[in-house]
């Protein structure tokens, strides 16, 4: 009996030295697990539900030089959406994201139109809303390279977009009043790499990604009679962020990215070009969370660009493991 008690104690002891050596291996395991310290990809058999609500308006953009310029007009819009994704740990390497979006659109337009032979002006005044289901995307998620206390995790991700979205107006009145479309109306592919390391309390992270847009065809201009072939440009999209916690339940991510859409066209019986665009922004997100439970906002902020809106663009989202 006492030669059994001491090999029991010698047991324990070393499975309780094993165990304060595997935590301290990983930050991750022995820290409370929130945007900053969470795997790249959800373990085995864990799902996470959630809702994305994004918001701006329409006022502001970037001309073809550069320069930010407010509407032209009396012209004001707002565009708002919900995003619902549904995540699935395949592996503790592999992950699976599917992501539907539903769409509420408003664009209102107020304009003059000087008639000098009447001695008088017109009022034109438009507004379409659009509402309904939007492009749908499925993701896979993949660790390159698994993260450590020692290294770098690297992981890749391949992205199909979906046209599930309705691409053409409906309800056509007029060029001024009509239901708008919530989706593109192609399909897309695309892959991106993502470099991550963990230093509690903080994280950094890189990203770059480009994305494959296929031809599609639909109503060019709502009072057009027929669809037109077009072909958007593809993308491409390089960033990197920094991630502290502010204590152990909230997070704060600074995000600074680039976006750069290629040339497309639209295949009337000439071919009409369309020009790249490019958009420089800063991101800045605060995530709250206890447990499973997930709450965050953020608030994205055009810096710079080409052809593109410079109005902020506000986000909220709500998530939960199970």
């Amino acid at each position: 009996m006492r030669y059994t008690a001491l090999l029991s104690l010698i047991l324990l002891s070393c499975l309780s030295t094993y165990s304060q050596v595997e935590k301290q291996l990983v930050p991750s395991d022995i820290r409370h697990r929130t945007i900053v310290t969470e795997p790249v990809t959800l373990p085995k058999g864990y799902f996470r539900s959630g809702l994305i609500l994004s918001y701006s308006v329409i006022d502001k953009y970037f001309d073809s030089k550069a320069r930010k310029r407010y509407m032209t007009e009396s012209s004001w819009g707002s565009s708002w959406f919900y995003l619902l994704s549904f995540e699935y740990g395949v592996s503790n390497r592999f992950m699976i994201d599917l992501s539907v979006p539903v769409m509420f659109q408003r664009h209102e337009y107020d304009s003059k139109i000087v008639v000098p032979e009447a001695n008088s002006d017109v009022s034109l005044n438009t507004s379409l809303q659009g509402k309904g289901l939007g492009d749908g995307y499925i993701t896979f998620k993949y660790q390159l390279v698994p993260e450590s206390e020692t290294s770098v995790s690297l992981t890749a991700a391949i992205d199909i977009t979906i046209p599930s979205g309705r691409k053409n107006p409906t309800d056509i009145v007029s060029f001024t009043e009509y239901n708008l479309p919530t989706g593109n109306g192609y399909f897309a592919a695309g892959t991106t790499l993502r470099a991550r390391k963990i230093q509690y309390p903080y994280s950094w992270s890189a990203h770059a990604g480009y994305e494959y847009r296929f031809s599609g065809s639909r109503l060019i201009n709502a009072t057009d009679a027929s669809e037109t072939e077009f072909r958007d440009g593809n993308t491409l999209q390089a960033g990197g962020s920094f991630n502290f916690h502010l204590n152990e339940w909230i997070a704060l991510a600074n995000e600074l990215s680039i976006y750069h859409r290629g040339k497309g066209e639209i295949r009337y019986a000439t071919v009409k070009t369309i020009d790249p665009t490019w958009a420089f922004a800063y991101e800045t997100r605060l995530v709250f969370q206890i447990k499973q439970f997930r709450m965050g906002e953020a608030i994205r902020v055009p810096l710079k660009g080409k052809d593109c809106p410079a109005d902020p663009q506000y986000v909220m989202l709500v998530q939960y493991i199970f």
